[in-house]
């Protein structure tokens, strides 16, 4: 919570400035504005409201949970975090952060992402939001975004004939090497292999196809 003399003294403009210091390169003047106005209309603040104040002002932003104090972890809240090092505060809210990326992402999946953009689209700190990729889903931002562009990809090279360099780029790769290393790491194979194997197995099951009918048709005549 915020310091006792903090809450104690009248709200003036330059306690609310040295408060909200460490968030506010994060917050648009809207919030900003919000934020101060109500600060200033609130002669005290129980901590419990603060904590919800800034939560519902601050949102997705986890820089905001640092400002609170932390409280200790119970067993069950560790062992819930596996141990990381995830303020027991900052979790749920990690877990939104998480989310939000992941909505934008999906919205932006066509689109030529990297993690800056990622972090910068939803106004979270780089390498806070690849922390919490790491300990909420067990990959990096960057493996992430590589999983969504191969299902691109594989989308693509089943539902066109396009190029291959054509369907690195409209995937989201940036050249057709990292295509190629990332796909067959997901994958196991090269893009080219995988849409020639499609290509068989439609092959074969249009023979197999060809062949029921016939079979059928012969049933039928007899």
């Amino acid at each position: 919570m915020w310091s006792a003399p903090v809450l104690a003294a009248k709200p003036t403009i330059s306690s609310f400035d040295r408060i909200i210091a460490p968030v506010r390169h994060r917050l648009n003047p809207a919030e900003t504005l919000e934020a101060r106005s109500v600060y200033l209309a609130t002669p005290t603040i129980a901590p419990q409201r603060l904590e919800r104040l800034m939560r519902q002002v601050a949102g997705r932003l986890p820089a905001a949970l640092q400002v609170l104090s932390s409280k200790p972890c119970s067993h069950e809240e560790y062992s819930h975090l596996n141990g990381n090092r995830l303020n027991c505060r900052e979790a749920p809210l990690g877990q939104r952060t998480v989310a939000a990326a992941r909505d934008f992402i999906a919205l932006n999946r066509w689109r030529p992402l990297t993690p800056g953009k990622v972090a910068s689209g939803i106004n979270v700190n780089l390498s806070h939001l690849g922390r919490l990729f790491r300990i909420g889903l067990k990959q990096t931002l960057t493996g992430y975004l590589d999983g969504i562009r191969v299902q691109n990809a594989r989308a693509l090279l089943a539902g066109s004939r396009q190029p291959i360099t054509q369907v690195s780029a409209e995937a989201g790769f940036p050249s057709i090497a990292r295509l190629d290393a990332v796909f067959k790491k997901l994958v196991g194979t090269t893009p080219s292999r995988y849409r020639r194997e499609l290509e068989t197995e439609r092959a074969r099951q249009a023979v197999i196809s060809a062949e029921k009918s016939k079979y059928d048709h012969k049933i039928v005549e007899t």
